[in-house]
């Protein structure tokens, strides 16, 4: 079904084995250079700490009885529940692409139709979760619409292998439960202490999902002031300020912006997608339900 509906442009080319899928995530040198290796799953987790510079690491401890299954086989997300991670930039149309922003700000282009329909619905769920066989149906029975779909449900395992895939990208996360909509963030945006002190140094910083994520400039420099002091218009005063002292760089079209004006328009426009983007991310604290 995705062979024929979309060729090669898929975010799932690998098989069903998770350290093949997720060696594959990786640059393609540094992917081919793991597997030459012939390494067991335990070593290339292990070189994959080293090759991201990852300083936590999380462990499931299980019982010498226990039966492992390392297989990741679609028919497991049943019972999962899928949030998105993701935010649409440009939906699928005449460019016959889709783009997304990723939480660190990055952006991920989708170029087949398929791909980009299973994503765009994830995107729509904001920080809603939805059963994943409940999105799975959504996203076959749409296409059905202008793609012929001779077996659904081999269609709705292919989409969620594509799914799988989207998970080890982070582009959604994969819960047992439902998830419940995140509350508001406070009129007046704090960060995590120890991100906010990372940003400081200028270090890489740690998220709740034990990830580590870069902060440009800007970023960094919003983050250490989102103390929980100021709302926004006393954030982009501060930032403007922080500018004019030359604290951190701005820059359009790779050329720094010099007049103040322009400047506060950039940092006004800029600041809403960065406190969504660190939102998501789990590193700017929200209120209590």
């Amino acid at each position: 079904f995705l062979k024929a509906a979309a060729g090669k442009n898929l975010l799932y080319l690998g098989d069903a084995d998770p350290s093949t899928m997720i060696v594959d995530n990786l640059p393609e040198v540094a992917a081919k250079t793991l597997k030459e290796l012939n390494l067991n799953l335990l070593a290339t987790e292990q070189y994959m700490d080293f090759l991201r510079n990852r300083t936590f690491r999380s462990t499931l401890l299980c019982h010498a009885e226990s039966k492992l299954d390392r297989a990741v086989d679609p028919a497991r997300l049943s019972d999962l529940e899928v949030t998105a991670m993701i935010a649409l930039k440009e939906p699928y149309g005449k460019k016959k692409r889709a783009v997304f922003l990723g939480v660190n700000g990055a952006e991920l282009t989708v170029n087949d139709p398929i791909t980009a329909e299973l994503f765009t619905q994830v995107a729509a769920l904001g920080r809603k979760s939805i059963p994943c066989d409940q999105l799975l149906e959504s996203v076959v029975s749409t296409l059905s619409s202008t793609l012929e779909v001779k077996d659904a449900a081999a269609a709705k395992a292919d989409i969620g292998r594509i799914l799988l895939n989207g998970y080890f990208k982070k582009m959604v996360d994969l819960t047992l439960g439902p998830v419940s909509v995140r509350p508001a963030v406070s009129a007046n945006p704090q960060t995590i202490p120890l991100a906010r002190w990372q940003a400081s140094k200028g270090l890489k910083v740690s998220t709740p999902r034990l990830d580590m994520i870069d902060a440009d400039q800007f970023v960094g420099k919003l983050m250490t002031l989102c103390d929980g002091t100021r709302d926004r218009e006393a954030l982009i005063n501060a930032m403007a300020e922080s500018l004019e002292k030359k604290e951190f760089i701005l820059n359009e079209n790779n050329k720094p912006i010099t007049d103040p004006d322009r400047a506060r328009k950039v940092i006004e426009t800029l600041y809403p997608g960065v406190i969504n983007n660190l939102t998501q991310a789990g590193i700017i604290l929200q209120e209590a339900l």
